[in-house]
This record gives C-alpha cells, structure tokens and sequence, in this order.
C-alpha cells in the first residue's frame, strides 16, 4: 500500500521532481521499476529480521512471563 501511495505522489510531484533530475527524464518507467524493487526489498528485509527472530521464540514460555 505504502509503494503505491508513493507511485502517485511521485506522479503528482513529476513538476519539482525534474528540476532535480539531470540526464533521467522524470516519465522513466524503468526508475520507477527500481525505485519499487529496491524500496520493497528493503522493507521486506526490514521485517524478515524481527519476525525470524519471533518465530524462534516459545510462545508459551512467553505467556507464562507476561
């Protein structure tokens, strides 16, 4: 959800987004395609890391502290 939000706001923004872009023309598809895979994968590792952690962890040993 949050990738898409940012795909629309990076459409609604393409005015100000070209004065900073040099070489790249702002309507690219390819750096959109990037942009989505690299802002992805990133997030996904970001969460793989706390939820492996998670998964070796007893559930209820856990209750049983709580």
């Amino acid at each position: 959800l949050g990738l898409l939000v940012g795909i629309v706001i990076a459409f609604a923004l393409l005015q100000v987004a070209s004065r900073f872009m040099f070489g790249v023309s702002p309507n690219d598809p390819m750096i959109y395609l990037l942009t989505l895979i690299v802002m992805g994968g990133s997030a996904l590792f970001a969460a793989w890391i706390p939820a492996r952690r998670a998964t070796r962890v007893d559930p209820i040993e856990t209750l049983r502290q709580e």
